[in-house]
């Protein structure tokens, strides 16, 4: 009888033994499996810049010209033709959908009056610009975009309910404040 019970006790720690080692070993291998995932999730964005414009509650990352996510069907669009802040004579030229979409990042850009601000988080530094005139364009594929300041930012999207007529708004740097 001993010797049964010896087994039985034998048996039950070999068993114990056996079952803690195939659970640690499966959660290594979940947590492994996890943390894979977790690597593949994770997007590298390459942005360069940020804008907002805070009466819109608009805050957005703005990437590289050439950049596969510098689109107007995937993000704020930054024009070749742009120039940058730290520039001598800059005009960063954004445009972005508007209307419903999920995509439509400046729906709201019609709710912008004269003397709101628009950041640009740039190297280092907070661009601060001024809206400070404001235009309808029609659709012919062209813009003329003005350039008559030495910073400035323009701003351009369809205008709402209309399939023919783009609206740009231009702001003047007002201030560049260095980021701590």
């Amino acid at each position: 009888m001993k010797r049964i019970i010896k087994l039985l006790l034998l048996f039950s720690g070999l068993f114990l033994i056996v079952i803690t080692f195939s659970f640690e070993t499966k959660k290594v291998v979940a947590d492994i499996i996890y943390e894979k995932k977790l690597e593949e999730k994770e997007e590298v964005l390459d942005y360069f810049a940020i804008i907002e414009i805070p009466k819109i509650n608009l805050k957005r990352e703005l990437f590289n010209i050439g950049d596969d996510n510098n689109q107007v069907d995937k993000n704020i669009l930054v024009q070749e033709d742009s120039t940058f802040p730290d520039e001598d004579k800059s005009n960063i030229i954004l445009a972005a959908h508007s209307g419903g979409a999920s995509n439509a990042y400046f729906k709201d850009l019609d709710k912008l009056d004269i003397l709101d601000d628009v950041y640009i988080y740039y190297k280092g530094y907070k661009y601060i610009y001024q809206i400070n005139y404001f235009e309808e364009q029609k659709k012919t594929g062209y813009l003329n975009i003005r350039n008559d300041s030495l910073k400035m930012i323009s701003l351009i999207t369809c205008k709402n309910n209309t399939n023919d007529k783009q609206i740009i708004y231009y702001g003047i740097l007002k201030n560049k404040e260095k980021i701590s």
